[in-house]
Formats: C-alpha cells, sequence, structure tokens
C-alpha cells in the first residue's frame, strides 16, 4: 500500500487555503452584521423622530419593523459569506492544477 505524501508548497496552499476561508467567513459575517445594525439604527430614528414630529408616543412598531430589517439585511448580507470564502479557492486550485497538468 502506497502512501500519498504532501510537498511543502501543496501543505503551504492547504494552510493558507483554510486560512482564506476563516478569515473571509469572519470578515463577510462581520460586514454583514455592521450593515444590518446600520439600517436598523437609522430605520428607527427616522420613525421615532417622524412620529415625535406627528406627536405619536407609541415607538413600538418602529422597533418591531427595524428589528425586521436588521433580520432581512443581515440574513441577505451574511448569504455571501460561503461564496466568498469557497470559491477563489477552489478557482486558485483549478489554476494550479491546470498549471501542474500543462507542465
Amino acid at each position: 500500500m502506497r502512501r500519498f505524501r504532501l510537498n511543502g508548497w501543496q501543505r503551504i496552499g492547504i494552510v493558507l487555503s483554510g486560512l482564506w476561508a476563516i478569515g473571509s467567513w469572519l470578515y463577510v459575517e462581520d460586514a454583514a452584521r455592521k450593515a444590518a445594525y446600520e439600517r436598523e439604527t437609522a430605520y428607527s430614528d427616522i420613525c421615532t423622530l417622524n412620529k415625535e414630529r406627528r406627536n405619536e408616543w407609541d415607538v413600538k412598531p418602529c422597533f418591531d419593523q427595524a428589528n425586521r430589517l436588521y433580520e432581512t439585511t443581515y440574513s441577505d448580507a451574511s448569504a455571501w459569506a460561503l461564496p466568498v470564502a469557497l470559491v477563489p479557492i477552489f478557482i486558485v486550485w483549478g489554476l494550479v492544477m491546470a498549471v501542474w497538468i500543462v507542465r
């Protein structure tokens, strides 16, 4: 039985792929949370200000709608985490394999 051994470049590639996947995933998730929070805060501020101007003091609908906006925005933005984390890895490894085959 023959064992498959990785050379140094392959090990480096695997480590870099793992670091890219984890780092890019965390970055996109953080950006999604920040974007969702900014939209939620902006909507809540505008809605409550408009209600105060009309002398309406029930701001609970503003907060409920702002919370739904946060959830929708976060879900839409965080959906990009997996493609951003994995697609570049497949592209780079595909190019590496193509160069290796052509050589």
